[in-house]
């Protein structure tokens, strides 16, 4: 394991990829998408709960981050495939922004931009509460943006503490 984990170090994204093979990504990325919505739909429920006035149901928060993992995870990979993404161009620096915003603040801003519509549109789609009433768009907007700044700071946090240094 440890060898494994010291081999992925010291090679780029691609290699990585290569040595892996896209079925190994493809169900290391339903496993972190599952996990993820686990953790951040719970969150999700009660964000939504408090915004909309009324309770929200667990398993339509877990859908809705599930699917909004799934589809930045393979934009991601796309932008990675299709040489949008540089991951040798990350900047490594020790400030708090380097590890924010290792590609700079302009692809930061259209990425939160992008993730705000995809999280809103989960949010609008999948989202429902106790009579399977969908929130409007404004609360769907209002929910994704309250969602990005609590995991801007959850990032941030993890960032001060050190977690994914290498």
């Amino acid at each position: 394991m440890l060898a494994t984990v010291t081999m992925a170090q010291s090679v780029t994204p691609e290699q990585a990829i290569q040595q892996v093979g896209i079925p190994a990504m493809v169900v290391g990325l339903l496993i972190g998408a599952a996990i993820a919505a686990l953790i951040i739909g719970l969150l999700l429920k009660f964000v939504a709960g408090s915004v909309l006035g009324h309770p929200v149901k667990y398993g339509s928060a877990f859908l809705a981050i599930f699917v909004v993992v799934l589809i930045q995870g393979a934009i991601g990979f796309a932008m990675v495939f299709g040489g949008l993404v540089d991951m040798s161009a990350m900047r490594m620096g020790t400030g708090i922004m380097d590890q924010m915003m290792p590609f700079g603040p302009l692809v930061f801003i259209i990425t939160q931009a992008i993730g705000l519509a995809i999280m809103a549109w989960a949010i609008r789609t999948f989202v429902k509460g106790p009579s399977d009433e969908a929130p409007s768009w404004s609360n769907a907007f209002m929910i994704a943006i309250v969602m990005i700044v609590i995991l801007i700071a959850f990032n941030l946090l993890m960032a001060q503490l050190g977690v994914g240094r290498q």
